[in-house]
């Protein structure tokens, strides 16, 4: 009887361990594909270049935004790759957890991925997967990146994913150039407002630059806090600092934290250091 029982249990053990591993895997694939999907609607023999020329009917300020983060006479990217390391707080009282996350764009047409892994503990982890591609938002949530515990959808994952977009486009400046999609509004000389449409669907953001015309703020109610039982629209704000100049000539932040102003007070839950881009 103790034979067969420990038998049992060994099975089960095993299945146990096949199951976890087996999905780990099926994840893994399943990201890897969606980047390549990603990929192959990139058209990486475009080469369209921006100069300093095409600001002179802009207003100052936005002259002197891509004149500071931008080099003259360079080609815009068509695909960026931003690879993170961070300290996440999953509510107001937890303590900081440390993540890492890829995030793949394409700069064309807003679609961006967002791979991250949050180590809970030795054993435990949660894989999300937070997108925007289609025209549509998703936040997929996988604990040791096999169980799916979440995968939400909806109008309010479609705009936050939309304005997760815009906030991505700091690192390639070059998809903040006004356009009939991107609408800048000067507010003062060290302000501005920008509102994305796209596929009728519109974010708005306010910008705060530094005095050198980086960017220190970013500020939206288009960014949906998750609860338990729905969403909750807050304020969001997003600083950057540490900038540094990439070889390609952008001036980039290497560092920025995340919050969200609740009606008991402001709650930083996320602070993040860039330690590669690629841009292609």
């Amino acid at each position: 009887m103790k034979k067969i029982l420990l038998i049992v249990v060994t099975v089960l053990f095993v299945l146990f361990i096949f199951f976890f591993w087996g999905g780990s895997v099926f994840t893994k694939i399943s990201i890897e594909n969606k980047i390549e999907e990603l990929r192959d609607s990139t058209n990486f023999k475009s080469k369209e270049l921006f100069t300093y020329q095409s600001l002179e009917d802009q207003p100052i300020l936005i002259q002197s935004f891509f004149k500071k983060v931008l080099p003259d006479n360079i080609y815009k990217p068509n695909f960026v790759t931003i690879k993170q390391t961070a300290e996440i707080k999953t509510d107001v009282h937890s303590d900081w957890i440390p993540l890492k996350s890829n995030q793949y764009f394409t700069t064309k047409k807003p679609n961006y991925i967002w791979n991250s892994v949050m180590q809970n503990s030795k054993y435990f982890w949660v894989n999300s997967i937070e997108s925007y591609t289609g025209n549509k938002g998703n936040m997929l949530i996988k604990l040791n990146s096999s169980i799916t515990i979440g995968d939400s959808w909806g109008i309010e994952l479609d705009k936050s994913g939309l304005f997760q977009y815009i906030l991505g486009a700091v690192f390639f400046p070059t998809t903040l150039l006004p356009n009939e999609n991107l609408l800048w509004n000067i507010l003062d000389s060290n302000t501005a407002e920008i509102k994305f449409t796209n596929n009728e669907l519109s974010v708005v953001a306010k910008l705060y630059l530094n005095k050198d015309y980086s960017i220190s703020k970013i500020e939206t109610f288009d960014k949906y806090r998750a609860l338990e039982s729905g969403y909750e629209k807050s304020l969001y704000t997003i600083y950057f600092s540490d900038y540094k100049n990439l070889e390609n000539g952008y001036l980039v932040p290497k560092y920025f934290e995340l919050e969200w102003d609740l009606k008991d007070g402001k709650f930083k839950y996320g602070k993040f250091t860039i330690y590669d881009i690629i841009y292609e």
